[in-house]
């Protein structure tokens, strides 16, 4: 406990805890405003608005998803490549000598505070959706329980990618790299968006597509759906194949950190 809370000391010193909360709070803002354009370009008198409730109120209580998850990753990787950048690390380990320890402590602290992002997050997604759903006359009992089911998924994700950035850090030391390394991995979704379908196309096998989601951004984002689509897995299938990229990352990176030398 006194390794956590010293963590959690740590964290509240530094700018980058209240960096990525404001963060998640503007993209939270900007997304909400992007699907309320977006949805109300797309209805129609003729959209069903019951039976499209449960997708709508999905997208909007799940606003700021996307970015959100890539800054508590960075945020993630930071509050272990800090230490190294400031010649901190050292104090660390003498202070707690198992390294272990001070690697698990920062998981903790890592996983409350991506909690408090996804609190913050969720409220404005939540009031912001509601009140946009409200507005574009889209009934909100129809969707509520999808909404709040990827919520519910949604804070697994902040949890997991940010225990993913902790991992990270500590297996890359150098904050700049670590960083793009982590931004490369994340975004690197975007690609295998475009790959993995064409590459099915062009050899005339669909489960070629699928197999996107089974990287880490393709599995987040199919974890927090809970509106069936071709091709995507189940969300219990996502989320099991994103625990399982946390859980490598974090033993990997503990056991390095265990092993190596400081310097």
């Amino acid at each position: 406990m006194k390794a956590f809370h010293s963590e959690l000391l740590k964290i509240r010193s530094l700018a980058a805890g209240w960096s990525t909360a404001i963060g998640v709070l503007l993209v939270t803002t900007l997304a909400l405003l992007f699907w309320y354009l977006v949805l109300r370009s797309q209805l129609t008198p003729r959209t069903d608005l019951r039976e499209s409730a449960p997708d709508f109120t999905e997208t909007l209580f799940t606003s700021g998803q996307y970015f959100g998850l890539l800054l508590t990753m960075i945020f993630g990787v930071t509050i272990v490549t800090g230490e190294y950048t400031h010649q901190t690390i050292t104090a660390t380990f003498l202070a707690t000598p198992k390294r272990r320890r001070v690697v698990l402590a920062k998981i903790a602290a890592a996983v409350s505070c991506a909690l408090l992002f996804w609190a913050i997050s969720t409220v404005l997604a939540v009031g912001g959706g509601s009140a946009i759903l409200v507005s574009l006359d889209v009934p909100l009992d129809a969707g509520l329980s999808t909404g709040f089911g990827a919520v519910a998924l949604n804070a697994l994700a902040y949890l997991v990618w940010v225990v993913f950035g902790v991992g990270l850090g500590t297996m890359l030391r150098n904050q700049v790299l670590a960083v793009v390394a982590a931004i490369l991995l994340y975004l690197g979704e975007l690609g295998a968006f475009l790959v993995f379908p064409r590459l099915a196309a062009a050899f005339d096998q669909e489960w070629i597509s699928s197999l996107q989601y089974y990287l880490p951004g393709g599995a987040s984002q199919a974890m927090t759906s809970l509106v069936p689509a071709d091709g995507v897995p189940a969300w219990w299938i996502a989320a099991l194949v994103l625990l399982g990229y946390g859980a490598a990352t974090t033993v990997y990176g503990t056991l390095v950190t265990a092993a190596r030398d400081v310097s």
